[in-house]
C-alpha cells in the first residue's frame, strides 16, 4: 500500500514538472509587456455523480499553471455532473447540472457577473443564483449554447430510463421569468446520448451524440419548428467512437472531440479532429476527411492528448482542450495550420484547486467555456 501511494505521488509530481517545463519552453520569449488576455477560461469539473465545481482561470493562471482566481462549489441546491457552460449577452454564466438518480430532475442555474465577482474574491457565501430552469422536461442537461437572438438551447442527454434525449429551446424573453417552460422541444429517433453542442456562423446547431458516434446539424428553421426532426446533416467518421464536444473556429470549420469508445474491435486513444467548412455541405449522412487530427496516438501516456472531453476557442483563435483526468492543452492558430501534429503551446496540469473550505482534486475536467471579452 505504501509503495503504491509513493508511486502515485511520484507520477503526479512528474506530470506537473513536465507540464511546467513544457509551459516554460512554449512561452519562452513572451514579452513581459504584452497585454494580458481579456477573457477568463471557465472549467466545469465533476468530482463524482453528486459533486462538481466550476473554476475560473485568468491569464496569469493560463500561462503559469497556477491556482484559479475563483472556484464555485455547486452547493446543496445544484447537484449532479456538470456539463458545458455558456455565457449570455449580459455576462451571466449558465451552468447545467445532470440530475443525480433516475427520479431527480436536472437543473440549469444562472449566475450574474456580480455573483462571479464574489467568487473571484472567494466570498462564496455571497454567491446567489440569478435564475434556475428545471422541471420534467429534462433529467440530464449536458450542454448549453446561446443563439444570436439570445435564446438558450440545451442538450438533454437522456441517459435515464424513460427519459428521451432531446434539444430544448428557451426564448430569450422567458429567461427572466421564474422557471419558464421551454418554447421548443426538438427530438429525433436518432438521438441516444447527447453531449456537446455549438452554433456555426449560419445559425445551424450542431450536437454530438456520445453513443451513436455521430454529429447532427439542425437548421434555424428546424429549431423553430421543434417536434420530431431528421437532422439536416449527419457527420460520421471512421476514426471517432464517442464524440463529447464540438466547437467552431473563425473559418467555420468544426472541431470534434472524441474519446476511445467501444465501437471498434480495438478501441484506440481519443483525439480532436477538424472537418473543413467546405466539406460540411449538402444533406444526409457524410464522411468528410479530417483536415487536422490532434492526438489519437497510442499508447496513451502522461501529458499526451488521448482522452479529450471539451473544446473551446479563445478570442485569439487558440484552441483549448480539456482532458481526463487533469490536463488542459492549448494550440495556437499557427500550430493548427502547420499540417503536422504539433506539441501543445501550453499544458496545464494542476493537481489541486481550492474550493469553499475544501481541497479538491483537479479531476474530471469536462468542458471549457471562455467568458465575455473585457477591457
Amino acid at each position: 500500500m505504501a509503495q503504491s501511494s509513493l508511486l502515485n505521488w511520484l507520477v503526479i509530481t512528474l506530470s506537473i514538472i513536465v507540464a511546467l517545463l513544457c509551459r516554460d519552453i512554449a512561452s519562452a520569449g513572451e514579452s513581459e509587456s504584452a497585454p494580458a488576455r481579456s477573457q477568463a477560461l471557465w472549467v466545469s469539473n465533476s468530482v463524482d455523480d453528486e459533486t462538481g465545481f466550476v473554476s475560473e482561470l485568468i491569464h496569469a493562471q493560463l500561462v503559469h499553471s497556477g491556482m484559479p482566481r475563483g472556484a464555485l462549489n455547486t452547493g446543496p441546491s445544484q447537484v449532479g455532473t456538470l456539463g458545458k457552460l455558456a455565457f449570455d449577452g449580459a455576462g451571466d454564466l449558465w451552468i447545467p447540472f445532470c440530475g443525480y438518480g433516475p427520479s431527480s430532475n436536472g437543473l440549469v442555474a444562472a449566475f450574474s457577473p456580480a455573483a462571479l465577482d464574489h467568487i473571484a474574491a472567494r466570498n462564496f457565501r455571497a454567491v446567489k443564483v440569478k435564475a434556475e430552469l428545471t422541471g420534467i422536461d429534462f433529467h440530464c442537461p449536458s450542454a448549453l449554447a446561446f443563439d444570436r437572438s439570445g435564446n438558450l438551447w440545451i442538450a438533454n442527454a437522456g441517459v435515464f430510463d424513460g427519459n428521451v434525449p432531446s434539444i430544448l429551446g428557451y426564448a430569450a424573453t422567458s429567461l427572466s421569468q421564474p422557471n419558464p417552460a421551454p418554447s421548443v422541444v426538438l427530438n429525433s429517433s436518432s438521438f441516444e446520448k447527447l453531449r456537446g453542442l455549438a452554433f456555426d456562423a449560419a445559425g445551424d446547431l450542431w450536437v454530438a451524440d456520445n453513443l451513436t458516434s455521430e454529429v447532427y446539424e439542425f437548421t434555424p428553421q428546424q429549431l423553430s419548428n421543434g417536434g420530431s426532426q431528421t437532422s439536416d446533416l449527419v457527420v460520421q467518421s471512421p476514426s471517432f467512437d464517442s464524440p463529447t464536444d464540438v466547437a467552431f473556429d473563425a473559418e467555420n470549420n468544426i472541431w470534434v472531440a472524441y474519446q476511445a469508445g467501444n465501437q471498434r474491435p480495438q478501441p484506440g486513444p481519443g483525439a480532436v479532429q477538424m472537418f473543413a467548412a467546405a466539406n460540411l455541405t449538402g444533406s444526409g449522412t457524410i464522411e468528410p476527411p479530417a483536415a487536422v487530427t490532434l492526438g489519437g496516438r497510442a499508447p496513451c501516456s502522461i501529458l499526451a492528448l488521448c482522452e479529450p472531453m471539451g473544446v473551446a476557442f479563445d478570442q485569439s483563435g487558440d484552441l483549448w482542450i480539456a482532458q481526463f483526468p487533469n490536463e488542459i492543452f492549448e494550440f495556437t492558430p499557427a500550430q493548427l495550420a502547420s499540417g503536422s501534429t504539433p506539441l501543445a503551446q501550453i499544458i496545464l496540469a494542476s493537481n489541486f484547486l481550492n474550493g469553499e473550505g475544501l481541497n479538491l482534486n483537479f479531476l474530471g475536467p469536462e468542458f471549457l467555456t471562455f467568458g465575455p471579452v473585457t477591457k
